[in-house]
């Protein structure tokens, strides 16, 4: 068997230069679900390019958390997580018809139920020290270390806590393992740790000390402030320029609401240990929010000058501001989302900041309420998105919300 990666916009395989005409089977990952158009039109350029039925299949978030709606593009989707059950699903491949079925975690159209599938302990788990590094996908800012997976937190508005649950995380020797395992057959000095809820992780400052004592650098997600009062220290020592916090919104009485109980005051006196060793900092919102008022927008501005009074640059604070999207599964999952109008007035807190200095990047509204009906929705969505996407091209997925049925999903 030979496997080989396809990117989205090159006709050949990275590893050979091969044609898709030369495989049987075709295997996708959507992180989220603005990736589905672009996963059809590939498969469109596919069979094309091949005159064999070849057989498909999707996994990651997106189809884990919604599947109903990618199996009317895919033969089969994968539910969870990939490693309990590769060898499995890698045999099926090669008598799809037969025997794929039957495999944990795929969920198929002859099936009414799909089980979730996820790796109960991480150390068990092998992970990846020596990649296949090609032109087109070089490592330019560290090597992935995945430390953990799922997130302890309860916020009310994250698919990640409800697909992948529940939290695990390696140990403390694993860790150490697979990084010098890493660091000598790469020859990289610096790690990129990976983990939804790293900042819960028990035994991180010890890895991290670990690390600065090995002279390996490393970054961090989004962090909470109670890490950085554990490893402010540390973090001087480690290179990075950029941390990353995710207050969702300067209001703390709709951070609490939403499930994530961080004060204002915390996010300040993290910044204010890191003044001296850090020069960007990064900040994640969302607006649009269920029970958002008026007033826990014209907070941010003040939220935002507390920073600068550190002494940090208003053009080194990068703030990245995404629309709430409900997602399928979570608490919020019947909230619906504002109309549009509405969305892009509220966008504009955000945008007027690059009038003041800020680095201000804002996820298109129209393209978070198409998201959201994907999220979503179900087969009669997935048979729409195709006829939206032939009509309209790879943007048609955007006209989703215009229609009667993305209308009636995103409703309050």
């Amino acid at each position: 068997m030979i496997a080989e990666r396809f990117i989205y916009g090159f006709p050949r395989s990275l590893e050979s230069r091969r044609l898709p005409a030369e495989f049987d089977a075709f295997a996708f990952t959507i992180p989220y679900e603005g990736q589905l158009p672009l996963a059809y039109n590939m498969l469109q350029a596919l069979s094309s390019a091949s005159s064999q039925k070849f057989f498909t299949i999707v996994g990651g978030s997106s189809p884990t958390s919604n599947p109903d709606i990618y199996l009317e593009f895919f033969d089969a989707v994968y539910v969870g997580e990939l490693e309990p059950s590769v060898h499995l699903v890698v045999d099926a491949l090669l008598e799809p018809s037969s025997l794929l079925s039957s495999v944990p975690g795929i969920f198929v159209r002859e099936k009414e139920s799909f089980q979730r599938v996820y790796a109960d302990n991480l150390n068990t788990i092998p992970h990846l020290v020596k990649p296949i590094i090609s032109d087109i996908s070089p490592i330019t800012e560290g090597y992935p270390l995945e430390v953990s997976r799922g997130c302890p937190m309860s916020c009310k508005f994250c698919v990640g806590r409800v697909i992948y649950s529940p939290f695990r995380w390696r140990s403390l020797s694993v860790l150490k393992d697979i990084a010098e395992r890493i660091v000598e057959s790469t020859g990289v000095k610096r790690l990129t740790l990976i983990g939804a809820g790293l900042s819960y992780v028990p035994h991180l400052p010890q890895m991290l000390e670990w690390l600065v004592n090995k002279g390996i650098g490393f970054s961090l997600p989004s962090v909470t402030p109670s890490l950085i009062f554990k490893v402010h220290e540390l973090i001087q020592y480690s290179g990075t320029r950029t941390i990353t916090f995710a207050p969702e919104t300067p209001s703390e009485t709709l951070r609490r609401y939403i499930g994530k109980a961080i004060e204002n005051g915390e996010y300040f006196q993290a910044a204010f240990l890191l003044r001296k060793s850090i020069k960007n900092i990064k900040l994640y919102f969302m607006f649009g929010l269920p029970d958002e008022r008026e007033e826990d927008l014209t907070q941010l501005q003040s939220f935002l000058e507390e920073f600068v009074k550190f002494g940090f640059q208003r053009r080194n604070i990068k703030i990245s501001a995404t629309p709430f999207v409900p997602k399928k599964g979570t608490p919020f999952e019947d909230e619906g989302m504002p109309p549009l109008k509405e969305l892009e007035r509220k966008a504009r807190y955000f945008r007027r900041l690059r009038k003041e200095g800020y680095n201000v990047s804002v996820y298109p509204p129209k393209a978070a309420r198409a998201q959201a009906v994907i999220s979503l929705g179900d087969k009669k969505v997935g048979k729409l998105l195709k006829l939206l996407i032939h009509k309209y091209g790879v943007k048609g997925w955007l006209k989703l919300p215009e229609t009667k049925l993305g209308a009636s999903i995103l409703q309050r």
